[in-house]
């Protein structure tokens, strides 16, 4: 019973010392994991804050960008102001010839019919029926000659204020050029940044960028989940039958041509032109693409391939700024990497519009477009509905 008594405390002596031992160690693990963890948590931190300063690196970027674009635009309307202006000076120094001409050809006319003077015809009584002929023939003569006299004064005139249009419109061109100039330098320090922004990004492990991409995957997905129950056009094309008819006028109603996007399958333009980086389903680090990858140059115009409505048109994380269309039907498109975007939410959008540039933001290190079609919130390979 002795021995019983001793075991019994010798195992309760040990267990107490088991666990207490346990305890340090515990305490000893969490004591080293505790630097690991706000390590991890300053990587994360970092990464969050390197982030937000390339979406505004990014947002500024694509403004100045956009900005550009629009200047480049007055600038050829401008441009085309001033040729129509030249050819139309041009074409009245022509006229302005031919008038003088038939002056010159009525002066001497006046002159072959002996030039003679109005008193003189008047008190010529020799013969009055000749005089008076030769009164109606001189005063014919005049009013010609003072009406080409007054096309060459409005002639004239004309051309001068066709001159200090021209003036005002050069004038004018060469401020644009000038303000162009001053956001080619912003675009250029804002590039700069971005350069050194991508530069610090590139430092983190492959882990941390999938967790980042995963994380934007289920963003993107969250907001199409969003934009899908809030679409107002019927969504449900499941009994819709495909027929082999061509795609809708341009010109039919919207309704008419959302309503039947379904019909377009296989003749849908590409939004830009370029080769295909990634196609649809292939790897995407642990992921795959739900969209397809373009490859085109920076700036290069994105165009809409179908019409419908702009439902989103804005910067969003890892996509950069990117462009939403609902075409009806519980379709839509997306267009992201974009440097700017020229639509805005709720604009009307025709098949074939310029709505945004190829760039590559969200983090992009070169130029492309990411485009992808959804029916009811879930992804479907474009190349099945795009031109071969």
């Amino acid at each position: 019973m002795r021995k019983i008594t001793i075991f019994a405390v010798f195992l309760a002596t040990f267990t107490i010392t088991s666990i207490a031992n346990d305890i340090q160690e515990i305490n000893a693990l969490e004591t080293e994991q505790q630097p690991l963890e706000t390590e991890t948590e300053q990587l994360r931190q970092r990464q969050d804050n390197i982030e937000k300063m390339l979406a505004e690196v990014e947002k500024r970027y694509g403004k100045t960008a956009a900005e550009l674009h629009s200047l480049q635009i007055k600038i050829e309307q401008k441009r085309r102001n001033l040729d129509t202006i030249q050819d139309t000076i041009q074409t009245n120094e022509k006229q302005l010839d031919r008038e003088k001409k038939e002056l010159a050809i009525q002066i001497k006319a006046a002159y072959k019919m002996g030039q003679q003077e109005q008193l003189k015809l008047i008190f010529n009584q020799q013969d009055p029926a000749l005089s008076n002929r030769m009164l109606m023939y001189y005063h014919r003569i005049n009013r010609a000659r003072l009406n080409k006299i007054s096309q060459i004064e409005e002639a004239v005139a004309k051309l001068d204020q066709l001159n200090n249009q021209n003036q005002a419109e050069t004038a004018e061109l060469e401020t644009i050029l000038k303000q162009k100039q001053s956001q080619q330098s912003a675009l250029n320090s804002a590039k700069k940044q971005r350069n050194e922004l991508l530069a610090n990004l590139a430092t983190f492990s492959v882990e941390e960028q999938l967790t980042y991409l995963q994380e934007s995957e289920k963003t993107l997905q969250n907001l199409i989940t969003q934009l899908s129950s809030a679409t107002t056009i019927p969504k449900n094309t499941d009994n819709i039958e495909v027929t082999d008819e061509r795609p809708l006028s341009t010109e039919n109603n919207l309704s008419d041509q959302t309503i039947d996007f379904i019909k377009l399958k296989g003749q849908l333009p590409w939004p830009v032109k370029g080769k295909l980086l990634h196609k649809f389903g292939s790897r995407r680090l642990e992921t795959v693409w739900d969209g397809v990858l373009i490859e085109a140059p920076e700036g290069q115009e994105i165009h809409a391939i179908a019409n419908g409505k702009v439902i989103f048109a804005e910067w969003l994380t890892s996509y950069g700024y990117l462009l939403i269309i609902e075409h009806g039907g519980g379709f839509m498109s997306l267009y992201a990497f974009n440097q700017s975007l020229y639509k805005h939410k709720n604009d009307t959008i025709k098949v074939g519009d310029v709505i945004a540039s190829v760039g590559q933001s969200g983090g992009r290190n070169q130029p492309g477009l990411y485009f992808g079609i959804r029916k009811q919130g879930i992804p479907i390979d474009p190349q099945q509905w795009c031109l071969k």
